[in-house]
């Protein structure tokens, strides 16, 4: 199928390229045959074309990656199950991953992992003293 697709659209541009030439009073019939193998070419290289696209694979497409934190509008605290209702009404744990209202982050600490220094400093929740 593929080689007559390439015939074919071959012979359709020789085709257009000899009536093309024959508009043209005064031409040599020197120049209208080569016009016709000029058209022949095109058509042929254009037929290539298209056998060559028709079987290309489509190219993968790339899902976004998307790196944002937990929502925090719209959750339920994870203490309390109460909904929180605007993004300022509750904190993100970055020690659990979880989601408090600001009632229990003030009550509850995170004591679901090992205290690591630097999380401590950007988690919201009061973590316990050590003593």
């Amino acid at each position: 199928m593929d080689l007559v697709i390439i015939l074919v659209s071959a012979k359709i541009g020789a085709f257009f390229a000899v009536m093309l030439s024959s508009t043209a009073p005064g031409l040599p019939l020197e120049i209208r045959v080569a016009c016709g193998i000029a058209g022949w070419f095109a058509g042929l290289l254009v037929g290539i074309y298209v056998v060559y696209v028709s079987h290309t694979p489509p190219a993968p497409t790339a899902k976004p990656v998307r790196s944002f934190p937990k929502q925090i509008a719209g959750s339920k605290c994870a203490s309390c199950k109460q909904h929180i209702i605007m993004a300022h009404d509750g904190f993100y744990c970055t020690l659990c991953g979880k989601v408090y209202c600001t009632q229990c982050s003030a009550h509850e600490p995170c004591n679901s992992q090992p205290i690591v220094a630097e999380v401590a400093a950007d988690c919201p929740v009061p973590l316990p003293q050590d003593k």
